[in-house]
């Protein structure tokens, strides 16, 4: 019996693409990075959850869904869950990323594997 073939919906271009982002799109990165380092989520709003969808996190400092405390907390888990199966810190991850966080993001995240060694 012949199987149905699967269609997916064909993406849609953004009509910004190719352009430059409009002002009220643009974002002040100092503002993210102190706020990546000075805010604190709070555990009972699930709104300053991090979550992630098919490309990476979906969080804000500005919204508190995306902090240092979220990375070294996502941290220690992997490593936490790596040490009760046996096994080493990684070495390496995926790609760290080119957004505005990631070198923030990316030196948190090696210093925590590092001191879990």
């Amino acid at each position: 019996m012949p199987r149905a073939i699967e269609t997916r919906p064909v993406p849609s271009i953004s009509p910004l693409a190719g352009r430059p982002a409009p002002k009220e799109m643009l974002v002040v990165v100092a503002q993210l990075e102190r706020g990546y380092f000075e805010r604190r989520p709070d555990l009972s709003d699930p709104n300053q959850m991090v979550s992630f969808g098919t490309s990476g996190h979906r969080g804000s400092p500005l919204r508190c869904s995306f902090t240092e405390a979220h990375i070294l907390a996502i941290t220690q888990a992997i490593c936490d869950y790596r040490r009760g199966y046996g096994l080493p810190s990684p070495y390496g991850i995926g790609d760290v990323g080119l957004a505005a966080l990631a070198c923030l993001t990316g030196r948190v995240f090696f210093a925590c594997f590092a001191a879990s060694r």
